[in-house]
């Protein structure tokens, strides 16, 4: 037995989005508030340039720590928030047949944030290590983590206990999960970096910028159902075998 197939996926997604749209869209909201704010207070202050490469101050005077230090803040928020709002989305589809707001969605999910940051560095850590041995144990870790924050949110299983049921959800299908994230990346880049570099020959960025962030409010949502919908069939073959065996 095997995930469903792509074309499959991507249609329970689809139908899953249409019935939750309008609070998962609005959950996506704050993360992208939060790093436009980050973005534009580091683009202000000088910090990075017009191709969007960091800059480092020639001169620490008082008033570049300071806007250093703010700067700082408003990354760690950037990052809090981004993990809150991925929690908060993962808890809104995680019982299909309810419909969470906005508000509960955070709500349920603020206790997840310490626990899915945990997962991500342990997760970061076996990639780099991965990474730096060679390129394909890396791809290795990432498909076998890759439901790291899934099995925290649906088992409630933290740090490494949650990785390895991850891990054990893949075992015997690598190569189909494998594909299907490859699939998911492909059509991420015609979603985006096609349209983009249309949008960009034209000269005005902020017809690109307004395109990505609109196609992000939609596309990431989507590609996180996807993703659950795969660890969903994966942890059932695992704990219901002789289900699948008849």
């Amino acid at each position: 037995m095997e995930p469903p197939k792509v074309g499959e996926l991507f249609k329970q997604a689809w139908e899953i989005f249409k019935q939750k749209i309008k609070p998962l869209v609005l959950i996506q909201l704050p993360s992208f508030v939060v790093g436009t704010l980050f973005g534009g207070f580091i683009g202000f202050a000088g910090f990075v340039d017009v191709n969007g490469r960091f800059v480092m101050p020639a001169v620490w005077d008082e008033k570049t720590i300071a806007i250093a230090s703010i700067g700082g803040v408003l990354a760690i928020a950037t990052l809090v928030v981004s993990i809150w709002t991925q929690m908060a989305t993962m808890v809104a589809i995680k019982d299909l047949d309810t419909v969470l707001s906005f508000r509960e969605a955070y709500k349920q999910s603020s206790g997840l944030i310490l626990s899915s940051l945990v997962i991500s560095i342990l997760t970061g850590l076996a990639l780099m290590g991965g990474f730096i041995l060679l390129v394909i144990p890396g791809i290795i870790f990432l498909v076998w983590f890759s439901f790291g924050n899934y099995v925290l949110v649906n088992e409630g299983k933290k740090g490494s206990e949650a990785l390895q049921a991850s891990k054990e959800y893949v075992k015997g299908n690598f190569w189909a999960v494998l594909g299907r994230y490859i699939v998911l990346i492909l059509v991420a880049i015609v979603v985006f970096a096609v349209p983009s570099g249309i949008l960009s020959m034209t000269g005005l960025k902020i017809l690109e910028d307004v395109y990505t962030t609109v196609a992000s409010l939609f596309f990431s949502p989507l590609a996180v159902i996807y993703t659950f919908l795969m660890y969903r069939s994966l942890r059932d073959m695992k704990l219901t075998p002789t289900l699948h065996s008849v």
